[in-house]
């Protein structure tokens, strides 16, 4: 709410910042114009349930500090939850966008909470050894790590050249080389699919004519095949043997019928 009433030009009218002009001021019916809007705004962001408790409130500002001092806590418990639910968070069965997403809403949370005050006293004006870009680069460096940590297994090779990287990438270009190859994998996946989808179908009607060998079904590179003999699912360099006279070779899809 206090960044919407920024984007508005408004927080000094809950900040305390723009204060009420005197009784006599020809500025004060713009002033009341004006506060009246924003605590009209607030209101309306209030559930209904509570919404009546702050109906009496005689001012924005006044209204702001009610709400704060109800349902205001230190950032010290909202800290710990969110460095808490980001240590738990893992990609799972989740894509890299939404992994991504998950661990991204959490440190803009924690950015917002742990601010930095700006030098007062000028000395950041003259420093000379750029340590406020050393610490801007051991927080990225931090959001990298856990980025990379939580990743699933499938990506360990991934990992490791990413962290042998000189120098080593920021999180943004990390997140970028992991997407661009999810999006490559998904791809592949898909034409695969289709491939294996016909070579099935293929070998089905040829097997069926022969009948030698009858296909039950495909899981990936590994196909399934009923002899008169006996129910046999083997795989050996690449080639499944079924039995003497009838060999399929699983990488190229395709089967001799001998």
């Amino acid at each position: 709410m206090f960044l919407a009433l920024g984007s508005k030009n408004k927080q000094g009218f809950v900040d305390g910042s723009i204060t009420r002009p005197a009784a006599n001021s020809p500025k004060l019916p713009q002033w009341t114009r004006c506060d009246v809007m924003v605590w009209c705004w607030i209101v309306n962001t209030i559930v209904p349930g509570i919404k009546e408790a702050y109906m009496t409130a005689k001012s924005a500002a006044s209204l702001w500090t009610e709400i704060r001092e109800r349902y205001g806590q230190s950032n010290g418990p909202l800290l710990f939850q969110l460095k808490k639910e980001l240590k738990d968070i893992s990609q799972g069965n989740d894509s890299i966008v939404e992994y991504f997403t998950k661990l991204k809403r959490r440190w803009d949370d924690i950015d917002e909470l742990e601010v930095f005050s700006e030098c007062s006293c000028g000395a950041m004006d003259k420093c000379t050894c750029n340590i406020l870009k050393q610490v801007l680069e051991s927080a990225s460096r931090e959001k990298l790590i856990t980025f990379l940590m939580g990743l699933n297994g499938s990506y360990e090779h991934l990992r490791t050249n990413i962290l042998s990287m000189d120098p080593i990438p920021n999180i943004n270009r990390a997140y970028s080389i992991l997407q661009q190859v999810e999006s490559q994998e998904n791809i592949s996946l898909i034409l695969q699919t289709g491939q294996d989808s016909s070579a099935l179908a293929a070998m089905k009607a040829q097997a069926s004519k022969s009948g030698k060998v009858k296909v039950l079904g495909m899981s990936g590179r590994k196909i399934t095949v009923k002899t008169a003999i006996r129910d046999q699912s083997t795989m050996k360099g690449g080639v499944v043997l079924v039995t003497k006279g009838v060999t399929l070779w699983t990488p190229a899809l395709s089967y001799i019928l001998r």
